[in-house]
């Protein structure tokens, strides 16, 4: 199997199992609430506005392997949709899981050469440190989210 092939069952398996976590996006929102979803506590980041910070970089990162172009902006990342009902957090989470698997098609298609390469002109280090750098960032929020979902159940009871 390919680096890049890797690298994309590793997108999928981060959102939809079968890394070596044995957790993973899907499962540890599939019964998530949209009140829980966007319930804050003690002035940290709700888990939607964190689910909507990992699906904005990947969704940047689509435009990174597709156009070479990088212009996201943290402050833009934080800024989630309003979600008001159950209907519009699933339709939320179907959008993210389907960025999340055109990400993984998208670095499937890299060559070795490519991960070697810069993915976008401002950047020094090549995709490959860039697209692990993603994929440690979404393992990190993922570990955010199922303590803030530990303690929103625990201080809903």
């Amino acid at each position: 199997m390919s680096i890049a092939k890797e690298l994309s069952q590793h997108f999928k398996n981060i959102y939809f199992g079968g890394n070596w976590t044995v957790t993973h996006y899907k499962a540890v929102l599939e019964e998530l609430t949209w009140q829980e979803a966007t319930t804050k506590l003690a002035g940290q980041n709700s888990i939607l506005t964190l689910v909507y910070h990992t699906h904005y970089f990947n969704a940047e990162g689509i435009k990174m392997l597709k156009l070479a172009l990088f212009e996201a902006k943290d402050e833009l990342s934080f800024q989630p949709p309003e979600i008001k009902s159950a209907n519009a957090w699933q339709n939320f989470l179907e959008h993210v899981y389907k960025t999340a698997e055109a990400l993984a098609n998208e670095v499937e298609k890299l060559n070795d050469e490519q991960l070697l390469k810069p993915l976008a002109p401002q950047f020094k280090k090549s995709s490959f440190y860039n697209l692990n750098g993603i994929l440690e960032h979404l393992h990190y929020h993922l570990g955010q989210i199922v303590i803030l979902k530990k303690l929103i159940r625990q201080h809903g009871k």
